[in-house]
């Protein structure tokens, strides 16, 4: 998966639909519609801002937006 640009996470198909492990994966598979309207699915609602590609930030560039960013995140490219 990728986010401006950047890969957020790299897995084999099945592993990750299985066992996703970075926020913006989850969020994404969350958004995944079901062709069964019995089913019901919990949805991520990403917040916080949206940065633009021509400016990315510094650190990790989904850090804007994860739920679980630290004040490293800012500093440093994350890798889950």
């Amino acid at each position: 998966m990728t986010y401006l640009g950047k890969v957020m996470e790299l897995a084999p198909r099945v592993a990750l639909d299985a066992n996703p492990l970075h926020p913006y994966t989850k969020a994404l598979l969350s958004a995944v519609p079901i062709p069964d309207p019995k089913v019901k699915k919990s949805r991520i609602i990403l917040k916080g801002d949206i940065p633009t590609s021509l400016n990315p930030p510094t650190g990790c560039v989904f850090h804007t937006r994860c739920p679980i960013a630290s004040s490293r995140s800012a500093r440093t490219s994350c890798r889950r």
